[in-house]
């Protein structure tokens, strides 16, 4: 039998679409192998390709001129006057450290144990055994005391603690069995980077002028609010039967104004990027006091000029008085 004629070419044309590919004379593996040897392959190594983000082994990575973090959503730019060298532009998130005290929100209730947002990668958790119960008794927990739990934190409560140590899963393990340590009321929470709180001895103040309490939270939280006198655990008792008439007590306005005034000096210098220390933020608010700015008015640009040009000309005068010393 003879083979089938040939079909005829189409008078209108091929079809639309795609056009058949033309067969590879060569096998595709011997042209890779072939350019690999000659150091042609299509591939380029990790990190040079022009369009492509990447990431090495530390987390640093990008693409063409800008560099990403890829852990903490950090992000760099290289400076054009000096070649090779970073600029970071995004806030640095805290870096904790064992004995650190910090300032969270409560943002869930779990058994036997609060989580807390303390501006970190995870939550920190803080167990029901690493605190002082309300009667102020050394005992163990029992389930009577896991259904109250409520009855001491409920979500979105402020609540100061140390740093106690971390978990198997990176998170941070609190603890609060001092009596400094606890709910936090009646006052203003803080947000600022966390590198512009330096640890220090002291992070809890008393400022008696105001009557205010300032805590400094290394995790970047501060907190200001009305001042609270720590009772002993004997004396615990004995407030019980006050706790109804201290609910029905107000703050003074006088106190809240003091609260803001501290509150809006914090702000101010956090937006300025000055390192934040309790004698900075007092001279800052008596500053607002002394040139007649209301506590509305911080916030303007005619006292950023001002606070701003008062740092810089302190500095000037330590620089000085150091040169002459030497």
């Amino acid at each position: 039998e003879r083979p089938p004629p040939p079909a005829e070419p189409d008078p209108e044309g091929p079809p639309r679409g795609r056009a058949p590919r033309a067969p590879d004379p060569c096998p595709r593996g011997r042209v890779r192998r072939r350019r690999h040897r000659r150091g042609q392959h299509p591939r380029q190594p990790r990190g040079q390709h022009p369009q492509r983000a990447w990431y090495d082994g530390s987390g640093w990575g990008g693409g063409g001129d800008a560099v990403r973090r890829g852990g903490a959503g950090q992000q760099a730019r290289l400076r054009e006057d000096a070649p090779g060298s970073f600029v970071l532009f995004d806030l640095i998130r805290y870096k904790p450290e064992v004995g650190d005290i910090i300032v969270g929100r409560v943002i869930e209730i779990a058994p036997k144990r609060w989580r807390l947002e303390i501006n970190f990668s995870q939550d920190a958790v803080l167990m029901l055994s690493s605190m002082n119960l309300p009667d102020g008794i050394q005992r163990r927990r029992t389930a009577v005391d896991e259904l109250n739990m409520r009855s001491i934190f409920e979500e979105n409560d402020v609540v100061c603690a140390e740093v106690r140590g971390f978990q198997h899963d990176g998170s941070l393990h609190l603890q609060a069995r001092s009596q400094k340590y606890g709910k936090l009321q009646r006052g203003q929470l803080l947000t600022v980077p966390a590198y512009l709180v330096k640890r220090r001895k002291l992070h809890f103040h008393h400022l008696e002028q105001y009557d205010v309490d300032l805590i400094l939270g290394c995790n970047g939280f501060i907190w200001v609010g009305e001042h609270v006198v720590v009772r002993e655990i004997a004396d615990l008792k004995e407030d019980e039967q006050k706790l109804s008439a201290e609910a029905e007590t107000f703050t003074p306005i006088e106190t809240r104004r003091h609260i803001c005034r501290l509150a809006n000096a914090a702000r101010l210098l956090s937006a300025l990027g000055f390192t934040l220390t309790v004698e900075l933020i007092i001279q800052t608010a008596e500053a607002s006091v002394s040139s007649n700015v209301e506590i509305n008015d911080m916030l303007g640009a005619e006292f950023y000029v001002q606070t701003a040009e008062g740092e810089a000309k302190r500095r000037g005068d330590l620089l000085g008085k150091k040169r002459s010393i030497q």
